[in-house]
């Protein structure tokens, strides 16, 4: 019990004191310059001119490891190698638990690489984070379990009946899967992303939504942490709510006793706590079930075949439940996450030794061509591979391996669990050379390399975001006519 609560304070002590941070395709770069194969993990140098680089510094940070980071570390590989044993198990899983929340954030995991290297050990999982590393783990097929990022997902709120028929928590085939995960991403293209939404994102309906989105824009308070961000009965909240049912569900936008509840539940009652183990003593949401309820009506669910074996058999309960997870976890959760940096709702993050933080996208933003959709595109990636709305991903080890964790060999076994740290490889100055940690949408290779959408630019495993195309236009249509509005506010002033 001891040994327990020490690695529960090292969890908390080592990660609170060590960080602050502020609280978070068709690729369509079609100007971006691509390397040669070889030269993909080769340093690869900004060509920005002056009116669209922000830069800050390039200092080399100097992090000093406490004695806190060096026994965490040291525990957490020790454990890691021996997983059956007691103690491992007593150790590892209150540090998953604890330190799952906090290496969610993107600086906890770019300082413990500052001190470690590219390798280290965090959250009960191994982090291998080595660009090359990252681009062979997001382009082969993959083993998983219940974690999202570095968290970890509590079991039993996962959407089945008696099974899980999440695919975030499902193997692909040749990692040790049986089909599941194929069978479900096969419904979500076939009946949530097909091409009846992507019709949907570009009508009269949508554009009538970001028209809405723009007017509220003008009229609310849209600086750092402003309403028009934060506000779940207008501006940009209730516009994600409105805009991705009706893509993704077919549902009315205007339906307002639906969209209400739907509100209240994403973003006053934070139905994404729902899912994750630390927040295990939280009541579950009381308006689950209304939800549910309400998209077994959607058309999306309405025209899908139950109990078809090519859809893993799943029931409408599981589709609506499905849905749930989804937009809770990433469909609305993304593109907001991403359309607060680009917009000015948060900061970037404060990596440790850098100015990151002090860098203004919204600068960028008001110089860049809006009529030009490949730039906007850049500008959106630039934002993402500075803050990932999703930092880490993870696969488990389907045999033994060995790695280098401050040059020394140590071996772990098969069903070990591996971080795949895509921020890492974001932030790799080894692949983006001395500009890194600065702003520079026109960086070379920043599309083809990009691992914000699960994959490395359009190279997957079948893991790419299959939201990816819808996401991607609603995002760059409200940098284009949200920063016409921003302009043209700016220009009466």
């Amino acid at each position: 019990m001891m040994i327990l609560k020490l690695a529960f304070l090292l969890s908390i002590t080592g990660a609170v004191s060590c960080f602050s941070t502020p609280s978070h395709y068709r690729l369509g770069c079609n100007k971006a310059v691509v390397s040669h194969e070889n030269e993909r993990t080769s340093s690869l140098f900004s060509t920005a001119s002056a009116d669209t680089k922000t830069s800050t510094d390039t200092i080399e940070p100097q992090v000093k490891a406490s004695r806190r980071d060096r026994l965490l570390n040291s525990i957490q590989i020790w454990a890691l190698r021996r997983p059956r044993n007691i103690v491992s198990r007593m150790i590892l899983f209150p540090i998953s638990v604890v330190e799952g929340v906090m290496a969610n954030q993107p600086p906890y995991l770019d300082r413990k690489r500052q001190i470690f290297g590219p390798n280290f050990c965090c959250a009960g999982q191994v982090v291998l984070g080595e660009f090359a590393s990252l681009d062979s783990a997001l382009t082969q097929p993959q083993g998983r379990t219940n974690r999202l990022g570095t968290s970890v997902l509590d079991r039993k709120h996962m959407p089945a009946d008696d099974r899980t028929v999440f695919p975030l928590a499902l193997s692909n085939n040749g990692a040790g899967g049986d089909g599941e995960y194929e069978q479900v991403r096969q419904w979500i293209e076939d009946y949530i992303t097909n091409d009846a939404a992507k019709k949907r994102k570009n009508d009269a309906v949508a554009e009538k939504l970001l028209d809405e989105l723009a007017k509220d824009y003008t009229e609310m308070e849209h600086g750092k942490g402003g309403a028009f961000f934060a506000d779940p009965k207008q501006g940009l909240l209730r516009f994600m709510v409105r805009y991705m049912h009706y893509v993704l569900l077919g549902m009315d936008p205007d339906a307002k006793d639906a969209i209400d509840v739907l509100s209240k539940f994403y973003f006053e009652d934070n139905a994404i706590l729902h899912y994750f183990y630390s927040f295990k003593l939280i009541r579950r949401n009381k308006l689950f079930g209304q939800v549910t309820s309400i998209y077994k009506e959607a058309p999306a669910l309405v025209g899908s075949r139950e109990n078809d074996p090519k859809y893993n058999n799943m029931t409408k309960d599981e589709m609506a439940s499905l849905m749930v997870a989804l937009l809770a976890i990433a469909a609305q959760a993304g593109p907001l996450a991403l359309s607060n940096t680009a917009m000015g709702g948060a900061p970037l993050p404060s990596y440790v030794g850098r100015k990151t933080s002090e860098i203004h996208p919204t600068h960028v933003w008001d110089k860049i061509d809006l009529d030009d959709r490949d730039e906007v595109e850049r500008y959106l990636f630039e934002c993402g591979r500075l803050w990932m709305p999703v930092s880490a991903s993870h696969r488990v080890a389907q045999g033994r391996f060995t790695t280098t964790i401050q040059d020394k060999e140590y071996s772990f076994p098969k069903g070990t669990i591996v971080n795949i740290p895509m921020i890492l490889g974001m932030l790799d100055e080894k692949t983006w050379g001395p500009s890194t940690y600065e702003f520079d949408h026109e960086r070379k290779n920043l599309c083809p390399f990009s691992m914000m959408f699960n994959s490395v630019g359009d190279r997957t495993n079948g893991r790419i975001c299959p939201g990816r195309d819808i996401a991607l236009t609603v995002l760059t249509d409200m940098m284009i006519k949200i920063g016409k509005v921003r302009r043209a506010s700016a220009g009466e002033k």
